[in-house]
């Protein structure tokens, strides 16, 4: 049996089932983002780009963070503040106390979390006395909206429903402002006064075992989250990047709660750091407490981060989606429209349901991951690219000949027979009872199709039969 062949039955045989049993979900998702996280996605952690958040800067780069040293390590336990939006930073070096936005109307408490483009903090808003969201963007990624390279602010006033109004399942801009670092070389910020969300479904994984949510609530979760995609896909938004850490709880809690929370939990610093000019004090991120996993069910679920959303008549064919979740029109360079968060849909179906993820972005080490992602699409999906949908694609000829055939390199890959959807959910072993198995092997059969023409939409995916029980 050729090498390439064997790796590959390992692959989708071994490492599918009894090795990842053998991991945690946090180990899973690590791995994952290893490999497949894009650029400029506002919730990949920022240690995704600055390793374990040090950022060395060599004497010989021609760079305003070069140093007199051989190398100046700059060590952050979270954000590299002080660091400029020049180089790609520009972080927020304010913190609780400070009252942003027209009149001073929201007054920063507490620091919730961070980005790689930004920092969340709970506000009071003044003029109604409820706490909300405040995202403030570095001045990296202010400069990229205000040149429309990211278009965060106008994605939010498409989205944007009145108090009232029957619920979108996306989280709600409340304002949009623009104010000044406290540094100039931070640049300005674009501040996204929002509606406060609780836990994200990653997080509530990461508390149970497996990563395995019970099957009341992975249903009520992705029927809310077909509700938000299809109040996105109705005003010309694309998503890009669904997934557990970008859908959130709707809030529970009340304002007095939130004020005992606040008053038990009062903002905490880091020791000072050096920075790049000067010692620099970062606030620590305080998430607000998770809700009980048996009042799950009674939670609205929410998709957030509208970092990376495109509107639907300005899509490219650039590579977007980490690349576990990444559709093949993404790979093979055709032009894409909201097809390609149904796909990501479909993928989030399995996760959500096993813990594990569907697709695998690993493969030979002299191959790329490519191939092995355009393999196991065609194990897993049970058909093939229709040549002249090929012939739509800039990519195709790196992987197919013209008749839509393999090439030469990757045709010892055909000796591996197909997985179905449900032969994928019964290798990981969990008690999925047999009508769930083939329930929602059918709804992803819908969401996964190869040409994007013949997926189903969002709205149509909400008649489901399986979500509907």
């Amino acid at each position: 049996m050729p090498l390439l062949t064997r790796v590959f039955k390992s692959l989708l045989r071994s490492t599918f089932s009894n090795r990842l049993r053998s991991l945690s979900p946090s180990v899973i998702v690590l791995h994952a983002r290893t490999y497949s996280l894009a650029p400029i996605l506002d919730s990949t952690p920022a240690s995704k780009y600055f390793p374990a958040l040090n950022v060395l800067v060599p004497t010989d780069t021609p760079s305003p963070l070069a140093s007199t040293d051989e190398e100046s390590p700059l060590s952050f336990m979270e954000e590299p503040l002080g660091l400029p939006a020049s180089e790609g930073f520009g972080y927020y070096q304010g913190g609780p106390g400070d009252r942003l936005g027209p009149g001073g109307r929201f007054k920063l408490e507490s620091k919730l979390g961070l980005g790689a483009t930004s920092s969340v903090w709970m506000a009071r808003d003044l003029s109604k006395d409820q706490h909300v969201a405040v995202k403030i963007l570095t001045g990296y990624a202010t400069r990229m909206n205000l040149t429309h390279e990211l278009r965060e602010f106008h994605v939010h006033r498409r989205l944007w429903v009145p108090p009232g109004a029957p619920e979108s399942y996306c989280q709600r801009m409340i304002a949009g402002f623009i104010t000044p670092g406290i540094d100039p070389e931070d640049g300005e910020h674009l501040c996204l006064a929002m509606d406060l969300l609780g836990s994200s479904v990653e997080e509530l994984r990461m508390m149970v075992p497996y990563g395995v949510l019970s099957l009341p609530v992975v249903k009520h979760i992705l029927r809310d989250v077909l509700r938000g995609m299809a109040h996105m896909h109705a005003r010309g938004i694309v998503h890009t990047d669904l997934k557990p850490d970008n859908i959130m709880t709707g809030l529970q809690y009340s304002t007095a709660t939130l004020d005992e929370w606040l008053k038990d939990t009062p903002p905490r610093t880091y020791p000072p750091e050096k920075s790049l000019r000067h010692m620099v004090t970062a606030y620590e991120s305080q998430p607000l407490p998770p809700p009980l996993a048996s009042t799950l069910t009674s939670h609205t679920f929410k998709i957030a981060d509208f970092g990376s959303q495109i509107l639907s008549n300005c899509t490219k064919t650039n590579d977007i989606t980490p690349l576990g979740m990444r559709p093949p029109e993404i790979i093979l360079g055709k032009k894409w429209d909201e097809k390609i968060d149904v796909w990501t849909f479909g993928c989030l179906v399995f996760e959500l349901l096993t813990g594990q993820p569907l697709f695998m972005p690993m493969g030979p080490p002299d191959e790329p991951i490519e191939h092995s992602m355009l393999y196991q699409m065609l194990c897993f999906c049970g058909e093939s690219f229709d040549e002249d949908y090929l012939k739509q694609c800039s990519q195709a000829s790196q992987y197919f000949t013209k008749d839509g055939k393999w090439l030469e390199l990757l045709k010892e890959l055909q000796t591996l027979d197909p997985i179905t959807f449900q032969e994928r959910i019964r290798e990981t072993c969990l008690p999925i009872p047999p009508a769930d198995i083939e329930g929602a092997s059918a709804l992803m059969k819908r969401c996964l199709r190869l040409d994007p023409a013949n997926r189903a939409s969002a709205q149509e995916l909400l008649q489901d039969p399986w979500l509907a029980h």
